[in-house]
């Protein structure tokens, strides 16, 4: 993650050993506001935006521009996804009600936006150990329950409609006149061996010992 190697980076590494290993950090710890080599929320904005102009842009030209016809056919991109996923919401139908020509640009601006408003926070977490570590205990925190509603409401749900299913099975089974003329339990059979309504009892009670005649006595048992 990111965040946990930047924290380790500036907040748990020495000081001797982050001034040779990562020189950048160090200058930007120890230089003075009014520096050039002093990292402000503005050159953080400034610098992460290039690159993020350019994998939009890319995105836009070599997806959807260029495969315009297969997007038409019915290929998914993640444009046709946001706007599926969220359309029921008050962003999606605010974006949605615009013309169809700006409804992709409406969603990588506030993309874009959703973006800068992650990072106004990122340099509390670079100055103050105390504030990051905070981060990463809310990070780990809801990593850890989402984790858990996964396994309860997926797994669990999951096994529960796979008992529904099986009990569904057995109930079809036992109704079965097939299934209950050969089940002994399902089979009306009287202790004499005899079943109702004619039906030859196939239980327990039907089986009898098999007569193997009278034994062999004498020179006639060789």
């Amino acid at each position: 993650m990111p965040c946990v190697t930047i924290h380790v980076l500036v907040h748990l590494t020495p000081p001797s050993l982050r001034e040779t290993r990562f020189p950048a950090i160090h200058s930007i710890q120890t230089s003075q506001p009014s520096s050039p080599d002093h990292y402000t929320l503005r050159a953080m904005i400034v610098w992460a935006t290039v690159p993020y102009a350019a994998w939009q842009l890319s995105y836009h030209f070599l997806i959807t521009v260029r495969r315009r016809a297969q997007i038409a056919a019915g290929r998914p991109t993640s444009f046709t996804w946001l706007r599926k996923s969220y359309a029921p919401t008050l962003l999606g139908r605010g974006v949605l009600a615009l013309p169809a020509a700006a409804q992709e640009p409406a969603f990588m601006l506030i993309q874009y936006a959703y973006a800068l408003l992650t990072m106004v926070p990122a340099p509390l977490w670079f100055w103050s150990s105390w504030a990051s570590a905070a981060f990463l205990l809310a990070v780990f925190t809801w990593s850890i329950y989402n984790g858990a509603v996964y396994y309860i409401d997926i797994f669990g749900v999951r096994f529960r409609k796979e008992l529904e299913l099986l009990k569904r099975d057995a109930a079809r089974w036992q109704m079965s006149p097939e299934i209950a003329a050969r089940t002994p339990l399902m089979t009306p059979a009287s202790l004499d061996g005899v079943v109702s309504a004619g039906v030859p009892a196939t239980g327990p009670e039907a089986l009898q010992p098999l007569d193997l005649g009278s034994a062999a006595v004498g020179s006639d048992a060789q």
